[in-house]
């Protein structure tokens, strides 16, 4: 029961998003919360299925990104590194080290346990982010990890999350990919 109603909660978000997305968003300033934060997960949700967590801070749950992939790496922890250049109006959401260890892009991580719930970007692809604004504290950076919604050149968006599954909090950089579990106990597909 408690996976049909995740599942319910997610179309209807992804209806709201939809909804408060529907006009140019190319230049747009951050909209009122309202519109996109429906498929954030609750506060003492946001780091589930994320490994170590203990190395991130988070500063918001649920933040707004709009941007050009700059960059993508496949990492051994089974996440897809995207590094967006951002819009002039969500550079607020950088820190100093962004611009001198990533070229000044956003770094948007995505869990093995989105694939198949998020497509992967290419370079040069105009992108609407939604996710939980982290403080990596080995890279002293700021990110978007993890990554609750994409929408790739103004097409249809897509929903990811904690009601997918994860990785467990204790794996490590190499066993996270590997013990990556589906909500129905399956292996992730990753990326």
């Amino acid at each position: 029961m408690k996976h049909v109603m995740r599942l319910i909660f997610g179309v209807l978000a992804l209806a709201a998003l939809l909804a408060g997305t529907a006009r140019n968003d190319g230049d747009a300033a951050p909209a009122k919360p309202s519109n996109w934060t429906a498929v954030c997960p609750e506060q003492a949700h946001v780091l589930d299925g994320v490994w170590e967590l203990s190395r991130l801070r988070v500063i918001g749950r649920c933040r707004r990104a709009i941007g050009t992939v700059a960059d993508i790496d496949h990492e051994p922890d089974g996440d897809l590194h995207v590094c967006v250049a951002l819009d002039r109006h969500f550079r607020y959401l950088l820190a100093r080290r962004n611009f001198t260890a990533i070229h000044g892009s956003l770094l948007a991580e995505f869990m093995p346990r989105d694939a198949g719930h998020l497509p992967a970007p290419r370079v040069h692809d105009r992108v609407i982010l939604v996710g939980a604004w982290v403080y990596d504290t080995r890279q002293a950076w700021h990110e978007f990890h993890p990554v609750w919604y994409v929408r790739i050149n103004g097409r249809a968006g897509h929903v990811s999350g904690p009601q997918f599954g994860g990785s467990p909090a204790n794996s490590s950089e190499d066993s996270a990919a590997a013990s990556c579990r589906t909500a129905a106990g399956a292996v992730c597909r990753g990326y």
